[in-house]
């Protein structure tokens, strides 16, 4: 084939692909139209459109539309929520979306949550997570949540939700999460005691009584070499504890084999109070040859140091 048609054929062939030629500028192509967004769409339309798309790009044209009405979305998500589970997401969309906005559905999502969770995990957490959302119009769920911390099945999702929310009713979260860390209402599972922490640290010093129950999930963890419960108990200690308790604490957990990486990461969360571990977290940055460990340790490093990590 001479040059010159083996030239045609590349050209044809990159045209037909829609990719740029040789030398020439890529400009994609403009997005679909989305004529829903029209202001002379109603809100029944947009439901019936999201409840009956025959494609993709129609229905999340049909979602953001919806979103962008802001509360007159509100009821529709409601009725969402009272549909079978191939449409929570779309109710989940809309509240999370709207967030303290959305706030009349409260009813609505503690009543799918109480009588028909769904079946699996990833929307269950969903749900809690649209229930957060709703921040402070989300209060009057706070002792529903802390029940529904007490379900097994229900645990881990509740406790997420209490820790976005806790800072609305602290005298009612924070002793209930403090309990549960110190198995004083049973004794929780490992990644329940997780959980619990992760929770926790959400409302740092207000949680300080629960500091104990972190120093204890610390030594469990370092006993037991385990880096998910110990990441989540440094998280706690760091966030909790004055700096004068945690940064020794964690200074002397830089060398251990699987927490120093998680001590690491605190003593740059604290800050500048956590200035005496700079000599140690110099010398491990000199003795790494992980190139995404020398990262972790010079972000902190410029945080105690007060500066950017970048």
């Amino acid at each position: 084939m001479p040059p010159s048609a083996r030239r045609l054929l590349l050209t044809a062939s990159l045209l037909a692909a829609g990719l740029p030629l040789p030398g020439l500028a890529f400009t994609p192509p403009p997005p679909p139209v989305c004529a829903l967004a029209s202001d002379a769409v109603t809100t029944a339309a947009l439901e019936a459109t999201i409840l009956g798309a025959s494609s993709w790009p129609e229905h999340q044209c049909a979602m953001i539309a919806l979103i962008k009405r802001g509360e007159p979305a509100v009821p529709v998500a409601v009725r969402l929520l009272g549909m079978d589970d191939d449409h929570l997401y779309q109710a989940v969309e809309i509240v999370t979306a709207l967030g303290p906005r959305a706030h009349a559905a409260l009813p609505a999502l503690m009543s799918r949550i109480r009588d028909r969770p769904p079946a699996l995990v990833v929307q269950f957490q969903q749900l809690y997570g649209a229930l957060a959302s709703l921040g402070p119009a989300a209060r009057p769920a706070i002792p529903f949540l802390i029940e529904k911390s007490r379900e097994p099945a229900h645990r881990d999702s509740a406790l997420g939700a209490l820790g976005k929310l806790w800072k609305f009713e602290p005298r009612l979260v924070v002793p209930h999460l403090t309990a549960m860390l110190e198995g004083r209402q049973e004794k929780l599972s490992r990644d329940d005691t997780i959980s619990v922490l992760f929770a926790l640290a959400e409302a740092r010093s207000e949680a300080r009584a629960a500091l104990p129950g972190a120093l204890a999930a610390i030594e469990q963890a370092k006993a037991s070499g385990d880096a998910m419960l110990g990441m989540a108990a440094l998280r706690a200690l760091a966030a909790i504890a004055e700096p004068a308790q945690s940064v020794p604490i964690l200074s002397k957990l830089l060398a251990h084999p699987v927490l120093g990486d998680h001590a690491v990461t605190e003593l740059g969360n604290i800050g500048r109070p956590a200035a005496s571990a700079v000599p140690l977290l110099k010398a491990r940055l000199e003795r790494t040859g992980d190139p995404v460990m020398r990262a972790i340790i010079a972000g902190s490093l410029a945080a105690i140091a007060g500066k950017g990590a970048g």
